[in-house]
């Protein structure tokens, strides 16, 4: 009787994961700013969070991240248009 070997998928590390939820200081990297800033935005409500844990973990949604770019280029590319 012939032994099937297990394969075992490599672990991706997170790097190459898609997060869907974001630390602050991730946020301040892919917008380009300090963790001042992204935590500015994120309490002044211009970037959505999520508080989880019992409020000690500060997230955003990585695709508020991404809206908030796609609606800065719409507006510029509306006030080169005009």
């Amino acid at each position: 009787m012939s032994e099937l070997k297990k394969v075992q998928q490599p672990v991706p590390r997170p790097s190459e994961l898609q997060r869907i939820l974001l630390r602050p200081r991730d946020v301040a990297l892919m917008l380009g700013c300090s963790r001042s800033t992204a935590y500015a935005l994120i309490a002044s409500g211009v970037i959505p969070s999520v508080r989880l844990h019992g409020d000690r973990l500060l997230r955003v949604p990585r695709r508020a991240i991404e809206e908030l770019a796609e609606s800065a280029f719409a507006a510029r590319g509306r006030d080169e248009s005009q």
